[in-house]
């Protein structure tokens, strides 16, 4: 991994979001947007956290088994890897803050699974562009 570790956590492509199990709403297209509307909370928790530098309730977001993708081709970490890389950054304060662009949720019409893609804005030494995707 040769990218610098603030740029690789502000690139990640992959976050995997566990969506707690509910009642089955009265139709499906409540329970689709009740999904939705529960990605993009978790979605909206990351990047807040991330800006606070809250390494706790940003990992919390990831399944034990998540994998994470980043801009290189050289750029796969495990949730422990993942950790091990950017826990000293949030230790040490260093906020990461962005401006949400675009995001877009898809949720199948059962509510189990959902996909989204976003574009976001971060601040550095000038505005730089980001996208993030997952399942």
């Amino acid at each position: 991994m040769n990218c610098r570790p603030d740029m690789m956590l502000a690139a990640l492509l992959v976050l995997v979001a566990v969506i707690p199990a509910q009642e089955p709403p009265a139709s499906s297209a409540t329970q689709q947007e009740d999904a939705e509307r529960a990605v993009r909370a978790v979605l909206a928790d990351v990047r807040q956290a991330k800006a606070e530098a809250d390494g706790d309730r940003f990992f919390k977001h990831f399944s034990a088994t998540a994998v994470c993708l980043g801009t290189d081709a050289t750029e796969r970490w495990t949730l422990p890897q993942l950790k091990k890389a950017f826990r000293p950054s949030f230790d040490q304060g260093l906020r990461r803050p962005s401006v949400l662009i675009d995001r877009d949720v898809h949720v199948t019409k059962d509510g189990k699974v959902a996909w989204f893609s976003e574009g976001c804005g971060s601040f550095g030494t000038t505005l730089s562009s980001l996208f993030d995707s997952g399942l």
